[in-house]
């Protein structure tokens, strides 16, 4: 059963890679107004599990960074979704999907669950991928893992009290669940490799800038994958990869990152990488986080010596 939601009645925009991802923002202050309402069994909780998806306009636009052609279409079949521990079931019927479709204000509720108790995990059983190129088929290698369940883990222990009402969100990394074998312009195949994140309502995030700096400006346009993490007791709780892209003939170029689906009310050390280059932070690596965007640390990355 499918539930589309109009996500843009409650926005505040954070940034994600190099594009700004509405969506992410505009579901965490959905979510989070929709997490006050109660439940109506006094003596048990409700989980409701929302699925979105993140990276497609990237992946439609950025084909040269992302070494890929034209995606008209990347289907996912949910067949099972269970809390951890305890499988607690909180799908409804299968559903499939058009992750590309998944942009803007678009959602679809898996389902709901009555329960109590502390998860720590979302287990998911995707089936039956499908992806096309310019509108045909495209083979797709399907890892069977995606089978058989993909493990998702929260952030931090999601607990389920009487009379509440606890929304959940399996977000698709789309432009990273796909991985392209072949000519960017004319892939000969591509293999299945879901990345997911899941999230409660009150999902928080940590946002800030990476300055890259160059010696010598280079003659052509560059690309520099640059990696953040938060990580929360030296496990890593989040992680995004920047491309950051450096113009022909600049030497130093500013964006943003944000790293999302952290659980509110702790903290977290943030650090960022790229090959070759020294990332020093420009102010105190530690973010102490609550619902919503945060503001973390800041990243300078130069050439290492």
């Amino acid at each position: 059963m499918t539930e589309p939601i109009d996500l843009y009645e409650r926005i505040t925009t954070i940034h994600k890679r190099t594009v700004s991802l509405t969506w992410l923002a505009a579901l965490t202050g959905l979510l989070a107004l929709s997490g006050c309402e109660s439940g109506t069994n006094s003596g048990m909780g409700t989980v409701r599990l929302y699925l979105a998806a993140s990276g497609t306009s990237t992946m439609l636009n950025t084909a040269a960074m992302l070494d890929f052609a034209d995606v008209t279409a990347a289907r996912v079949t949910i067949t099972d979704a269970e809390l951890m521990p305890g499988h607690v079931s909180v799908l409804e019927s299968p559903i499939t999907v058009d992750l590309l479709d998944m942009q803007g204000n678009a959602t679809a509720l898996l389902g709901a669950a009555s329960t109590l108790g502390d998860y720590e995990q979302l287990r998911l059983v995707v089936t039956d991928p499908e992806l096309e190129v310019n509108g045909d088929p495209l083979p797709l290698r399907v890892p069977s893992g995606a089978q058989t369940g993909i493990k998702v883990n929260f952030s931090g222990p999601i607990e389920v009290g009487p009379g509440a009402t606890v929304d959940l969100a399996a977000v698709f990394e789309v432009d990273e669940s796909f991985v392209f074998q072949g000519p960017p312009d004319n892939p000969r195949s591509a293999s299945f490799k879901p990345v997911i994140h899941a999230s409660t309502i009150e999902a928080a995030s940590i946002t800030g800038t990476l300055e890259v700096t160059l010696a010598v400006a280079q003659a052509g346009d560059s690309t520099l994958p640059v990696t953040v993490k938060a990580s929360l007791n030296g496990d890593d709780m989040s992680t995004t990869t920047v491309a950051v892209l450096i113009p022909a003939g600049e030497t130093s170029v500013t964006v943003p990152y944000a790293l999302g689906f952290l659980q509110p009310g702790s903290t977290y050390t943030v650090s960022a990488s790229a090959t070759g280059y020294d990332a020093t932070p420009t102010e105190d690596t530690v973010a102490d986080v609550s619902s919503g965007a945060n503001t973390g640390p800041d990243f300078s990355l130069s050439p290492s010596p």
